[in-house]
């Protein structure tokens, strides 16, 4: 049958909605802004904001896990996750290492692993960073998988870390694209101009 756009108004309060990640065979949604981490589910048409402390910041990218996991970052390089129930508020948030106010974490993706993801971020300052579960031990679990010269937007794979591929621009507002060789651990260089 024909496709129709419903509108859900004030998903979550009053301020934008910067990214959302689709799961469950795009039934489920998370939904992130300023101040903002929203559940939907559309199989119920509930709407669940986690409004606590600990889940609040600036985010610009969401990714959600088959299981519903989320993982958002943003600004002063915070990144949080947590998982879709809603009878726990809290969210487990942290900084990405040798970050700042001037660190914004801009691209998310992850890899199904046999229990939990690995996610992948990237930065503006052209740092990467992988976070495997159980996302708790910051020195152990969340750490720098390498850096390139340029301001990266976006990152994404084909479910294989070696398929990572990072977007975005040089100081001459060139795009550029780096892939994970993993035979080298390290970024290289795979579109520019």
């Amino acid at each position: 049958g024909a496709l129709a756009w419903t509108t859900e108004a004030d998903v979550g309060g009053p301020a934008d909605v910067t990214a959302i990640a689709l799961y469950d065979e795009g039934r489920k949604a998370w939904l992130v802004g300023t101040d903002k981490l929203v559940h939907f589910d559309s199989t119920t048409n509930t709407k669940t904001s986690f409004t606590r402390p600990s889940c609040k910041g600036n985010w610009k990218a969401v990714w959600a896990s088959a299981s519903g996991r989320v993982f958002a970052v943003g600004d002063d390089g915070r990144m949080t996750t947590r998982g879709p129930d809603p009878s726990d508020q809290e969210c487990f948030t942290l900084t990405a290492p040798n970050s700042n106010a001037q660190t914004t974490l801009y691209g998310i993706t992850g890899i199904e692993q046999p229990k939990d993801p690995t996610v992948y971020v990237v930065s503006n300052q052209g740092k990467t960073f992988k976070w495997k579960e159980p996302y708790n031990n910051l020195s152990e679990d969340l750490t720098e998988f390498g850096t390139v010269p340029d301001n990266l937007r976006a990152v994404s794979s084909a479910g294989s870390e070696d398929t990572l591929l990072a977007v975005g621009g040089d100081g001459s507002n060139k795009a550029v694209a780096y892939r994970y060789d993993t035979a080298s651990a390290s970024w290289q260089p795979d579109l520019q101009g």
